[in-house]
């Protein structure tokens, strides 16, 4: 397909869940005279939990704007990289983020390697964060989006250079609010029905991660202590708690709890009281499997970091142990650091604020 001038459109492959964001999406790199083809990606279906009716809303959407769509088939590489990562996790005892594994390996790099089947340039997704490419380091950055608020980047930490070169993120300069009023502007008659996010995940709702736990995960009931390993209730299997966590301890009685540690090897779960609490912040803590996004060495560096998704940036130090093993350590003592979760580290740099890369966590010190 060719311009106005003559020259051949960039072909751009738009993955679509069938939300807002990627419906967006598409509309921008059309308006950017982008040849667009729109793919959804089929996931394994657990009993009635299902994303076919999400598909069909994005198939919608495409021949609203007179665009192809297909389905890619990713069942197997989503059990095999992302189901099996979280059982595996939630087995050890650790608290696993899967989304992490499933933008690594279905939306980034399964998506880049449909590439040459549709013979496009790129990819495009509905994330929000910002690639852009630094002429004078000649290197992409993954810098944190125009709204701070949706930003993503932290999903997004074992990107490469040379994915990067095949990324582009529409929605990287636009704010969710502004999005709202264009498309309402638009009035398009489909965009009435489709939902804020159709991001379709078994481990989101509530009421699929518990059937999805019920089936797959080993629960084993055990003592609840205190941390002066006083016995004061049952736990339902610790895979149900994470680090930090208040709600839903069966612990009878008035008294705020937090969950403190967990004993594996013992199948024990320790918590302490909201007095206590302050014991569950901790300095530092060690990086395993760690990704740098520039592909540069990084012996020590001040830092921005975020062990959680929903947490502020906070200031650090990094420091490098071997080529996948990072210590990060905090300026001020850090609230609920989790084995198995992942932290990211960033770099403010004038008016962007870019990201780094980032690890698992294997060992909180």
């Amino acid at each position: 397909m060719k311009n106005k001038s003559g020259k051949l459109k960039k072909r751009v492959l738009l993955e679509m869940s069938g939300g807002v964001d990627s419906a967006s999406s598409l509309i921008f790199l059309l308006k950017k005279g982008y040849d667009v083809i729109g793919i959804s990606f089929l996931f394994p279906k657990y009993e009635s939990v299902s994303n076919i009716r999400d598909i069909e809303i994005a198939k919608s959407i495409c021949k609203e704007f007179n665009t192809k769509h297909f389905i890619e088939n990713c069942e197997e590489s989503f059990e095999k990289n992302v189901v099996s990562y979280f059982k595996e996790e939630i087995n050890k005892g650790n608290t696993p983020n899967p989304c992490i594994l499933c933008n690594k390996e279905i939306k980034i790099k399964f998506g880049i390697e449909l590439l040459k089947k549709y013979n496009a340039d790129y990819i495009a997704t509905g994330h929000y964060a910002k690639n852009v490419f630094n002429k004078k380091t000649k290197k992409y950055e993954l810098q944190v989006a125009k709204d701070i608020t949706k930003d993503q980047t932290y999903f997004l930490f074992n990107l490469n250079q040379d994915q990067l070169k095949k990324i582009i993120f529409p929605l990287q300069n636009i704010k969710k609010k502004s999005l709202k009023k264009f498309l309402k502007k638009k009035n398009i008659e489909i965009f009435k029905d489709i939902k804020e996010s159709n991001d379709f995940c078994y481990f989101t709702s509530e009421i699929k991660k518990k059937d999805f736990f019920i089936k797959n995960i080993k629960n084993i009931e055990g003592e609840i202590l205190d941390i002066y390993n006083n016995i004061i209730g049952t736990h339902l299997g610790l895979n149900n708690y994470t680090i930090g966590q208040r709600k839903n301890l069966d612990i009878k009685g008035s008294e705020a709890y937090y969950v403190y540690d967990k004993d594996i090897e013992n199948n024990k779960l320790i918590v302490c009281k909201k007095e206590q609490k302050e014991k569950l912040r901790k300095k530092s803590l060690i990086l395993e499997d760690v990704n740098i996004i520039s592909g540069e060495n990084l012996d020590r560096i001040e830092i921005l970091a975020k062990s959680r998704y929903a947490q502020s940036l906070k200031e650090a130090v990094l420091e490098k142990i071997n080529d996948k093993n990072y210590k990060v350590i905090y300026k001020n003592p850090e609230f609920g650091i989790t084995k198995g979760q992942f932290c990211v580290f960033y770099k403010k740099k004038l008016n962007k604020i870019i990201c780094l890369g980032g690890g698992r966590i294997s060992k909180i010190l």
